[in-house]
């Protein structure tokens, strides 16, 4: 295949990563607290400086042995898929179970493990557990938070029912802001290690946190894509066109 099409090819790859990545942060453009995500690009250069560093070997004559290139082809790859974790707007519901924190994210035990949120509405599950709604469970400093009956959260985090203090809601930073995933839900989680507690956290109740889409944004950034896209198209099927004229027809001369 020619380079230049594998050029290009990859280059299409890359726009339809993008175009994935939009579609999934408009759909999520009403969902609370959520984190919009973007694409980290690599272009053939960036690789081959990259690899160049790491693999090429020395050899005693003073020669390069370029084995580490053979692989990649030119071109721009998705490197990575990166979390903006810029806040979003804050929304007043006057609902105390309505929960924000000012700073990092509380922990949720989920079916897919943990997972961090700066923001949800809570309620009591049908065993007097605090849970966010088709999450999961939220913990405490003690371990999941079990209330039993009606409760209120003060701006520390601290769960009282019955004028009794229940536990106080752990809050957490991230050490590495790249170092974070996405579950099959969408949910943010990281290592266990790349976390550190926030001992005085302050949580606004009666506020939830819009998601950070501006969505204005991302449907002008899918129109964009969307044209690259097509100019890449027409440019493979001009040089399919192209070579296919230079082997049927100039190749007879």
């Amino acid at each position: 295949m020619s380079r230049d099409i594998q050029s290009i090819g990859s280059a299409l790859k890359f726009l339809q990563n993008k175009i994935d990545v939009t579609a999934n942060n408009i759909a999520n453009n009403n969902t609370i607290s959520y984190k919009k995500d973007y694409i980290v690009g690599e272009s053939f250069r960036d690789i081959l400086t990259s690899k160049v560093s790491d693999r090429v070997t020395i050899m005693g004559d003073g020669r390069i042995n370029p084995s580490a290139l053979e692989v990649y082809t030119p071109g721009v790859y998705a490197s990575a898929t990166s979390i903006d974790l810029k806040r979003g707007t804050l929304r007043e519901t006057g609902y105390n179970s309505d929960i924000t924190t000012e700073q990092g994210y509380f922990i949720i035990n989920s079916p897919e493990g943990e997972i961090y949120v700066s923001s949800a509405s809570t309620q009591l599950d049908n065993q007097g557990y605090l849970i966010v709604p088709n999450k999961g469970r939220v913990r405490g400093n003690f371990g999941e938070i079990y209330v039993g009956g009606k409760y209120e959260i003060d701006s520390y985090g601290t769960v009282r029912s019955n004028d009794r203090v229940i536990d106080r809601i752990r809050v957490v930073e991230f050490i590495d802001h790249e170092n974070l995933f996405r579950t099959n839900r969408g949910d943010i989680t990281t290592e266990f290690d790349n976390l550190e507690n926030i001992n005085n956290p302050r949580i606004r109740t009666g506020y939830l946190e819009e998601s950070n889409v501006d969505l204005a944004e991302e449907m002008a950034n899918l129109m964009e894509i969307a044209r690259k896209y097509e100019t890449n198209q027409r440019t493979i099927q001009i040089l399919d066109e192209l070579y296919g004229k230079a082997i049927n027809e100039v190749g007879k001369v």
